[in-house]
């Protein structure tokens, strides 16, 4: 899954929109789309799948294969520019 397919999930889970999301992290909506439209790229850079995931009140984490455990892993810093 990509994260694009993932921050699209979430949102429809949450019932966030691209305007919703653009609001709270200060960006155009259509900035928010063009992240999103799977024709603009395959993906999003880490940084703004983290700052996407923060709002959704998810994070970012890195895990060994084949490990449910977060304390093998990192966690992908949490600044963003929320409002």
């Amino acid at each position: 899954m990509t994260g694009k397919e993932i921050i699209g999930d979430l949102m429809n889970r949450y019932g966030m929109n691209n305007e919703n999301m653009a609001d709270r992290l200060n960006l155009s909506r259509s900035a928010v789309w063009a992240r999103l439209d799977k024709k603009q790229s395959d993906n999003m850079t880490v940084r703004t799948l983290q700052n996407m995931a923060n709002v959704l009140g998810h994070e970012v984490v890195v895990v060994p294969k084949n490990s449910r455990a977060t304390t093998e892993g990192y966690r992908i810093g949490d600044s963003y520019n929320e409002k």
